[in-house]
This record gives structure tokens, C-alpha cells and sequence, in this order.
């Protein structure tokens, strides 16, 4: 069953980012790992800037939360294996108990 309050859906949202967080490897980066994940789910905008969206991500710190996910998205290096096998796994292990799936919906940002 689905979480039925915003708290609820938040905690599980939090919970579905740790193993991808955890996957990054490096400590310093879970935070803007965490950040950029959860900016698009906040932010109404069409289009997702990073300054307004980590303005409701974290508005007491917008400059510093700004640079710590410009740098996970431009510069750190990226396990792109380790990231798509945590994101998989579970859909897997899902499909495994229920069944085969109807359809796979992949959604690849360029």
C-alpha cells in the first residue's frame, strides 16, 4: 500500500534515495546527491533551474547547496554501473515477486 500523507511519502522518498546515496561512495556528496534527486519533485517550475529549485530544497543555504550540486552534476565522476544496478535492483526483485511487467518506462536525461 502506498504511504498515504505528504510525511509519509516523504520519508519513503528519502528512504528510495539512501541505497543511490550510499552507491555515490564518496560521504561529502550523499547531501547534493540527495538535493539534486529531490529538487525537481519540489520545485513547481517547468523549467529546473538549480538556483530557484535549491532555494526550496534547502532556502538557508542556496549559494553552498548551489555549488555542492553544480559540482556533483559537472565535475565528480560518476559510477554510472554501481548507480543503474541500485536503481534496477529492486524493480527486479519486485517483478520477481509479482510477475513479469507490462512495460518498462526508462526516462534517460541527457
Amino acid at each position: 500500500m502506498a504511504p498515504r500523507t505528504s510525511a509519509a511519502r516523504g520519508r519513503r522518498f528519502r528512504d528510495d534515495l539512501d541505497p543511490l546515496a550510499r552507491a555515490r561512495g564518496h560521504e561529502d556528496r550523499r547531501e547534493s546527491l540527495r538535493a539534486y534527486l529531490t529538487g525537481p519533485w519540489v520545485s513547481p517550475e517547468t523549467w529546473k533551474s538549480i538556483v530557484p529549485v535549491m532555494a526550496r530544497v534547502d532556502p538557508r543555504h542556496v549559494r553552498a547547496r548551489h555549488r555542492s550540486v553544480h559540482h556533483l552534476v559537472a565535475n565528480a565522476r560518476w559510477g554510472d554501473a554501481v548507480m543503474v544496478r541500485v536503481a534496477r535492483d529492486p524493480v527486479l526483485a519486485w517483478r520477481e515477486r509479482h510477475g513479469p511487467l507490462a512495460t518498462w518506462l526508462v526516462e534517460v536525461a541527457r
